[in-house]
């Protein structure tokens, strides 16, 4: 690969049942491995308005056929989609370098949309065959995006996280319902069920921004804010996952200091584990939850 690895994704793209790893390279390679780190296909990415880099990877079906795609979004200003077997299907300029995205049905009409968030002061929605279907202006850099059912099952809703501090909450159709300053950026944001496992559950998630002040909030559907903590450290990753224990959603952030830090659903701290580097990213596995740290080292663990 000879390049710096941006983005990391795995998915069952040729129905094996096995997953296939998606490798977004700085030098503007797109990479499809199989299992066993053969390379199934790769395209690579033309310099446009600025470096081809691809700065972000993820897989979901956007056209309803049951086998998924592959979307990357680069540092020249565009989104792009391939099928499963390395076919480009469609490329949207998005008006500055890519920073973020998620695939979701946001409007609950059974196809999927892309959320393409930005380095300018924008976030656009399209439609899976790459038309826009709205954009929300705030900012700058839309650095986390995450869809959720936060108001109904039926539709989702929007939550990014931005450079300037503010976690920005949209509706199904765009419409902002909330701006919230947390005082520096919000580069994590998450969609989680925190009744999941409890009476409470009717099948609602809440939405979560993680911020580099050190604190995470939670937020109920009303948007009435849920919890807050303090972890003392910014937080560069985060992840959910299902306590084994109780079948609850824990948070598990993890911080500059080192520290991989467990939150139950109210967000009391459950356990703290020093990794002894900064916490960079994190993915989850059926495994566990695999972490990278700042010094070049993995670890794998249970949530």
């Amino acid at each position: 690969m000879k390049s710096t690895i941006n983005s990391i994704a795995a998915g069952d793209l040729d129905g094996d049942g096995m997953d296939e790893i998606v490798l977004g390279l700085d030098n503007g390679l797109l990479q499809v491995l199989s299992s066993n780190l053969e390379t199934l296909w790769s395209q690579m990415i033309e310099r446009y308005r600025s470096s081809p880099s691809v700065q972000l990877v993820f897989i979901g079906d956007l056209n309803n056929d049951g086998r998924p795609e592959v979307i990357c979004g680069s540092e020249n200003w565009r989104f792009y989609a391939f099928s499963a077997d390395g076919r480009q299907l469609w490329h949207y300029e998005v008006v500055h370098p890519s920073r973020s995205g998620a695939i979701a049905d946001i409007d609950g009409d059974g196809r999927n949309e892309v959320i393409c968030g930005t380095h300018y002061y924008s976030m656009s929605v399209l439609n899976g065959n790459g038309t826009r279907k709205w954009a929300a202006s705030f900012g700058p850099i839309c650095r986390a995006v995450a869809a959720g059912h936060f108001k109904n099952v039926k539709t989702m809703g929007v939550i990014a996280g931005s450079e300037n501090g503010n976690a920005y909450i949209m509706d199904y159709d765009g419409t902002r319902l909330l701006e919230f300053n947390t005082g520096e950026a919000v580069n994590n944001v998450l969609a989680v069920n925190l009744d999941l496992g409890t009476d409470n559950d009717v099948g609602l998630d809440n939405p979560i921004a993680a911020s580099y002040s050190n604190f995470i909030y939670a937020w109920n559907g009303d948007l009435s804010r849920r919890w807050y903590s303090n972890l003392g450290s910014p937080i560069l990753s985060l992840k959910s996952a299902v306590s084994p224990e109780n079948g609850q959603s824990i948070i598990i952030a993890g911080l500059k200091d080192g520290r991989v830090v467990t939150l139950d659903r109210n967000g009391a701290t459950l356990r703290s584990t020093d990794l002894e580097s900064p916490v960079v990213l994190m993915l989850n596995s059926a495994n566990g939850i695999i972490a990278a740290t700042g010094d070049g080292r993995l670890h794998c663990f249970k949530p």
